[in-house]
């Protein structure tokens, strides 16, 4: 009597299992597939996929494949468990959507007859372009920074596009010196910093110049330069990735030590969150 009821708790806990409806990501770990010609399949590792599929790996040769369940005439686990076609026609479907790709905006800046457009940043992020309008070294390639990421070097005129999250940053750009700007960043907004080159004792030295759209008499003149440069889709030397990041690792940690030391005793340069581009 006891045998007859632990078979029949046996034997509904597998029917209860077999009418649990399916859904995408069910997940079933070893088992064999009966396709319509009621040809078996052996298979572990099968997942129930979006668009009426089943994901698995073939036990007879290891390799990853798919099937549409329309194919499918039933699934059995290694327990016992049958999904016939009935339940496998009822499993909760969830239709793969591609996501929307971004759209990109531009917002338009005016100097004299001159028009520009820049790339606004997405959605909750600031967008800081690192311009270098010229000056002494041009063939010197200067590099750039923000924090201890390193964002990419170029030699004469050209302009850096970093998009980041709003907040606290540190640009700095390093040649014979090191020269900082720490950043308060506004979410939406643009902000320029200027990079000029000057002599130096072996070769050139950089400099960062905060565009600031308050100073009304060097604003004009920093428009001036900036306009030639950010017009010019053939100087942008940004890139959609970090670069790699091997091979600076002293030389940003000794520039953090700097600005440490710099910034302790006020000698860096401040771009204020209100101080954007426009």
């Amino acid at each position: 009597m006891k045998r007859l009821t632990l078979l029949i708790i046996f034997l509904f806990s597998i029917t209860a299992l077999a009418q649990e409806k399916l859904k995408v990501g069910d997940k079933i770990k070893v088992g064999i597939l009966t396709l319509i010609n009621d040809q078996p399949l052996s298979f572990y590792d099968l997942e129930f996929a979006t668009d009426g599929k089943v994901k698995f790996m073939n036990s007879e040769n290891n390799q990853s494949e798919f099937l549409y369940l329309s194919s499918v005439k039933s699934i059995q686990e290694t327990e016992g468990v049958v999904y016939d076609k009935q339940k496998l026609d009822e499993i909760e479907y969830v239709k793969y959507v591609a996501p929307t790709p971004k759209v990109k905006t531009y917002s338009t800046f005016k100097y004299k007859d001159e028009t520009i457009e820049l790339e606004n940043p997405s959605e909750g992020k600031a967008v800081v372009y690192l311009v270098r309008t010229g000056g002494a070294g041009s063939m010197v390639n200067f590099r750039y920074f923000e924090g201890n990421k390193f964002l990419g070097k170029f030699s004469g005129k050209g302009y850096l596009r970093y998009e980041c999250e709003p907040g606290e940053h540190i640009f700095w750009a390093a040649s014979e010196n090191s020269y900082f700007v720490k950043s308060e960043l506004d979410a939406g907004k643009i902000y320029v910093i200027e990079v000029v080159g000057a002599m130096g004792v072996l070769y050139a030295q950089v400099t960062l110049d905060v565009v600031d759209r308050f100073d009304a008499k060097k604003y004009p003149k920093h428009q001036k330069r900036l306009f030639p440069v950010l017009s010019n889709k053939d100087l942008d030397r940004s890139s959609s990735t970090l670069p790699a990041q091997s091979g600076y690792e002293r030389e940003i940690e000794n520039g953090m030590e700097k600005y440490k030391r710099l910034n302790e005793k006020g000698d860096v340069k401040i771009l204020h969150a209100n101080q954007y581009f426009e």
